[in-house]
């Protein structure tokens, strides 16, 4: 989340916008038996359906720009969730509230969003940059870390 400051401390300078993501929970369906996903945007992969262990169903994340770090959710987007999954779940869910929510550092070069940094920096031999790293980061992670392990051995 503050990489990009750890960089600036040693000259290297990314500019980076924090984009909010929601999740919304409905207690009407359980037990999905796969993932839903809409076309992605530039952006976002779009709202999608996603199952947790107990079985439970969620919705998200949308996602807007924000200035603050703020997890704090409301029921602002509610319709515009129902909106979105009725394109995907031929299912009128009146049950959905807010959940929880997520903040996504994305790297701006020359006014275009762009992928995350993997990568060694100049003069600092020691210093591995690991920088926007969002969805899907967590997903990959594992293979964050093989990729990190085979540049910091070469």
């Amino acid at each position: 989340m503050w990489s990009h400051k750890i960089s600036k401390f040693l000259g290297y300078n990314y500019n980076v916008e924090y984009y909010k993501g929601d999740y919304f929970k409905t207690n009407q369906l359980k037990n999905l038996n796969c993932l839903i996903y809409p076309l992605p945007t530039k952006l976002s992969l779009g709202i999608h359906a996603i199952l947790n262990l107990n079985g439970e169903v969620f919705f998200g994340p949308n996602i807007y720009k924000v200035d603050k770090i703020d997890y704090h959710t409301t029921d602002k987007y509610k319709d515009m969730f129902k909106n979105e999954i009725s394109k995907f779940i031929n299912y009128k869910i009146t049950d959905l509230h807010p959940d929880y929510s997520g903040i996504r550092p994305k790297i701006k070069f020359e006014n275009d969003i762009n992928d995350f940094v993997i990568k060694r920096e100049k003069h600092h031999e020691n210093f591995y940059n690991l920088i926007g790293i969002d969805s899907p980061g967590l997903t990959s992670s594992l293979a964050i870390a093989e990729y990190l392990s085979k540049i910091i051995k070469n």
